[in-house]
């Protein structure tokens, strides 16, 4: 189990009020849905959905949903760290099942969302730290929270008052966990290993953070700005949203993992005030996790 581990970071001041003011502020608009030739399945819809950002950049969502029958819920799906939405034939089976599917490609990684933010730092080994040299307000990771509170918002307009989950493994776990706590509407969070979880922490045990030890190799050899820099990614460290998340929340996690280390997993559950429960797998690590779709698919399920 997890224990009691509880993190030394400290929630930044404005944590709360910076993102009740991103919320304020954060619309999308110009959504076109176009249908997938790809694939053309009796009573599937298959499309590509597209929507512009209040910040100037065009997200990518792939979107299904059966069209024969009634529409039971709406997962909103996130994938991991460096690549894209993933192909489409989970997103078609859960369709399939009665269930719409907005999977979206998060912004300048390997799907067809675009990154307009600018910065005068690093990005060559990682995201996680770009925006740090301007301040918290240009990191780019509030930016893509917001995207998941823009997806949510969506998957809400086109499906009033059907259920929503969030899905996602690693930084899908992160981004999942993140949407939840900026939407109250989310009933389930289902998550393997969440990232960006006590930042400061993982980085000083060595965990998968090459962005962070590159600016400290070359950017900042001396660590003169140590403190100053770990407060700033402070404000996209998942663990100051656990409390805020209403979901009922499942998480999967490897007991060898060494990209998000148990401490750091856990700094981010053991804060969460809401109905949970943890899945260990104890000789796995950062990896795919044997029966755990199916583990999600029956919870997902549950309650039709």
């Amino acid at each position: 189990m997890f224990g009691d581990y509880q993190s030394k970071a400290i929630k930044p001041k404005r944590f709360d009020e910076f993102y009740k003011e991103l919320r304020e502020t954060s619309t999308y608009s110009n959504v076109v849905i176009t249908e997938n030739e790809q694939f053309s399945i009796e009573g599937v819809s298959v499309n590509d959905l597209y929507f512009d950002t209040n910040d100037g950049a065009n997200i990518h969502v792939k979107y299904t949903y059966p069209t024969d029958q009634a529409i039971k819920k709406v997962l909103l799906v996130f994938h991991g760290y460096h690549v894209s939405c993933g192909a489409w034939f989970e997103k078609i089976a859960y369709a399939k099942l009665g269930f719409a599917v907005l999977a979206i490609d998060v912004r300048g990684q390997s799907g067809k969302s675009t990154d307009v933010s600018i910065t005068s730092g690093s990005t060559l080994k990682g995201l996680v730290i770009k925006g740090v040299n301007e301040g918290y307000e240009n990191l780019y990771y509030t930016q893509v929270y917001m995207d998941t509170y823009r997806l949510a918002n969506l998957a809400k307009e086109l499906h009033p008052n059907t259920p929503l989950i969030a899905l996602g493994e690693s930084q899908g776990g992160a981004l999942a966990s993140v949407c939840s706590a900026l939407t109250p509407e989310i009933e389930q969070c289902l998550i393997n290993y969440p990232y960006l979880s006590d930042i400061k922490h993982a980085y000083e045990v060595g965990a998968g953070y090459d962005g962070i030890e590159n600016y400290f190799k070359w950017e900042d050899p001396l660590a003169e700005t140590y403190e100053q820099f770990f407060e700033t990614l402070s404000y996209i460290d998942i663990q100051f949203f656990a409390k805020q998340i209403k979901a009922d929340v499942h998480m999967f996690v490897g007991k060898k993992d060494i990209v998000c280390p148990l401490e750091c997993q856990s700094a981010f559950y053991n804060k969460l005030d809401c109905n949970k429960k943890v899945y260990f797998y104890p000789e796995k690590g950062h990896e795919y996790l044997d029966g755990s779709e199916d583990i999600k698919l029956k919870l997902i399920m549950k309650e039709l």
